[in-house]
């Protein structure tokens, strides 16, 4: 087995990962486990080299909240951190329907509040102007309306009996 020293160099250059660190020995994963549970200062070097990582990734992630990345805000409001700020995941926001009578437009609104869908504006006040003109009444036609059967077209061509 190779000295504490090469191993406690693999770590820090694997960030943690046994597996990866034990190819880089040219030693098998399993025993670089067991070497490691045995040795304090060894274990201790994994746990440091491994939070040094999560410290990375946190940093990295901050820079994504900084530059405004969707995924990165929803990631750390979602985070223990977020929830004891107010925030919670979308999966505590069920709306249980039995538990509570809902309308199935209260019902609709709410799932799309939770699902970050925009609900219909409002609809206009009763005095609001109308903001659309009124259909116009097509004048060529008999009521202002197409013909859609051919005794309304051609009455005379109606009547006309094919030949036995």
């Amino acid at each position: 087995m190779k000295s504490a020293r090469a191993i406690e160099k693999a770590l820090r250059a694997k960030f943690g990962n046994v597996t990866e660190a034990a190819r880089a020995l040219g030693v098998d994963p399993s025993g670089l486990r067991a070497r490691i549970r045995k040795s304090p200062a060894l274990a201790a070097v994994l746990e440091e080299t491994r939070d040094a990582l999560v410290d990375l990734a946190e940093s990295k992630l901050a820079v994504a909240v900084s530059h405004g990345e969707d995924w990165a805000i929803k990631r750390v409001l979602d985070s223990k951190h977020g929830v004891a700020r107010g925030w919670r995941p979308p999966a505590q926001y069920e709306i249980a329907a039995t538990a509570v009578a809902l309308s199935p437009e209260e019902r609709e609104r709410r799932i799309n509040d939770i699902l970050g869908i925009p609900n219909d504006p409002p609809a206009p006040a009763v005095d609001a102007p109308p903001t659309a003109l009124p259909a116009k009444r097509d004048t060529r036609f008999k009521n202002g309306v197409p013909p859609t059967r051919l005794v309304d077209v051609a009455p005379d061509l109606a009547a006309i009996q094919p030949a036995p």
